[in-house]
């Protein structure tokens, strides 16, 4: 999930095993950019697990990170709607 401030930037989703570099776009916003393209915005899903290769310093610009695991995805309709009223509230 990108920060609405970052749609105007070209972005993707996460990947198992990203390396992963905070950066900033100039949108009010920082976030994460893939290793292979610093223009490219990295969306993250909540529950995205990441290990930073440092102590995290509130996102500080050039920080680095690697995807260790996504999410899990919903296999029913059922268990998506549970999920999604626990996001909700």
């Amino acid at each position: 999930m990108c920060d609405y401030s970052l749609h105007g930037v070209k972005s993707r989703p996460a990947k198992i095993g990203d390396k992963l570099t905070t950066r900033d776009f100039f949108t009010c916003t920082r976030g994460f950019s893939a290793s292979e393209d610093v223009s490219v915005v990295v969306c993250l899903r909540p529950g995205t697990e990441l290990s930073f290769a440092d102590e995290v310093r509130f996102l500080l610009e050039g920080q680095q990170a690697t995807v260790l695991q996504l999410p899990a995805e919903a296999k029913t309709v059922s268990e998506a709607e549970a999920r999604r009223a626990t996001y909700v509230g």
